[in-house]
């Protein structure tokens, strides 16, 4: 891909809405969560919270910024998440994907959507040389009703320039910022689609 992409990122605690692409850096411990709409991508990057004693309120806090930026006759198509499941996340317990599941249900109920929800576990990607033991950079697309899924290897000396929406902490939101759609450069290396699994 080559020229300019225009898109949203993601950054860490960060909840953001655009209408065709969202992209999330250096998604190592933690995880790129999306909730397709027929309008665009809702995104929300959770930075550690591996555990339902960590999410805080932010389940809550997410659909509470659904909430209030969506628009009438607007309806849900899907709901995905993006993690190095069985790897960096941090899962406790022996079922990591059932704890990854509980993630993502929980955040699905905070926008109010109860139908599937899907999935993609970084860490079996090798694509492209790949590194699961690093951090990726991953992307959500709209295309018609479906969210696709891109990832590739982050590089630690990549700048991400952002204006946040929300940024979400354990009991609260911050200061809401003015929402700026941001460029970014395609040049950082092939972005591979990867297909998600069914969770729910």
């Amino acid at each position: 891909m080559v020229g300019i992409v225009r898109l949203r990122y993601v950054d860490e605690r960060l909840a953001t809405f655009h209408e065709d692409i969202l992209g999330y850096p250096s998604i190592s411990a933690c995880h790129a969560i999306g909730y397709l709409t027929t309008r665009g991508i809702y995104g929300y990057h959770n930075l550690g919270g591996e555990s339902s004693d960590r999410w805080g309120q932010a389940p809550t806090k997410f659909g509470d910024f659904y909430r209030a930026n969506c628009q009438p006759g607007e309806a849900g198509l899907g709901f995905y998440g993006c993690a190095h499941v069985t790897g960096q996340r941090g899962y406790k317990g022996p079922d990591k994907v059932e704890a990854w599941k509980t993630e993502l249900a929980a955040f699905a109920s905070g926008v109010g959507w109860t139908g599937s929800i899907w999935g993609v576990d970084l860490t079996g990607l090798d694509q492209g040389g790949y590194d699961n033991t690093k951090s990726a950079y991953v992307e959500f697309r709209k295309i018609g009703v479906k969210c696709l899924i891109y990832a590739r290897q982050w590089r630690d000396k990549e700048a991400v320039k952002t204006a946040p929406d929300a940024r979400f902490t354990a009991i609260a939101v911050s200061k809401v910022y003015p929402t700026v759609t941001t460029s970014l450069t395609a040049g950082g290396g092939t972005l591979f689609n990867l297909d998600p699994v069914k969770l729910r």
